[in-house]
């Protein structure tokens, strides 16, 4: 069983019914909401000491802790409109977790840099102190840049392990969550799988627009 999960909390996001059913596949969405309704998704009602893009942080890096078993997280704006086995493919074979390239960078410094400029930041402290502690351990530039918004794992033990140690991250820094995962992959030497093609344009994901902030 391919268990499809998403999450929204706080103000601003819908969730999309997937367009069909297949075999093999549950769909799961974790919410603070009362509001978030759906005759596709399993709702499962949370509440979060944290924002609700941190809250968002911790169901997407240790979803092992709420389902079982292989999973495909998507952002919210996201629709599925065919089986997610072919999304996922053959990425998890040789991988315990696998996503799509970034389309822009390779280097979790340079989305860094990105971020700031296009003050996309909850704080540009936290993000400092995260940049510098991953410099003095070593961390290499140009190491590899995955896109978020999509991420398989195998549910296994180093899929846990991966998912636990973003989250440390995440919680000890900033709440971008792609700078936080290449570090995390080479502290622990699990490299993904690629999801081939681009993370806005895969067949069988329909991005929806995101509302403006």
């Amino acid at each position: 069983m391919l268990t499809v999960a998403t999450a929204i909390f706080g103000k601003g996001f819908s969730l999309f019914d997937p367009t069909g059913t297949w075999p093999g596949c549950r769909f799961v969405c974790f919410t603070d909401r009362p509001d978030i309704k759906s005759d596709r998704w399993e709702i499962v009602r949370q509440t979060h000491p944290n924002t609700p893009r941190r809250s968002n942080r911790c169901v997407k890096t240790t979803l092992h802790r709420y389902v079982s078993g292989p999973t495909l997280y998507i952002d919210a704006d996201f629709q599925v409109t065919a089986d997610p086995h072919e999304v996922v493919g053959l990425s998890l074979e040789q991988n315990c977790w696998s996503a799509t390239l970034h389309p822009q960078r390779d280097c979790l410094f340079d989305e860094a840099a990105f971020c700031s400029r296009r003050k996309r930041l909850e704080s540009k402290r936290p993000l400092g102190f995260q940049l510098r502690r991953y410099r003095k351990r070593g961390m290499p530039e140009h190491f590899g840049l995955w896109a978020g918004g999509i991420l398989a794992r195998r549910g296994d033990a180093d899929s846990d392990r991966l998912g636990e140690a973003w989250w440390d991250q995440i919680k000890l820094g900033s709440e971008r969550d792609q700078i936080s995962l290449p570090y995390v992959a080479w502290r622990l030497g699990l490299m993904p799988g690629v999801i081939p093609g681009v993370y806005t344009q895969l067949p069988g994901l329909q991005r929806r627009k995101r509302p403006a902030k």
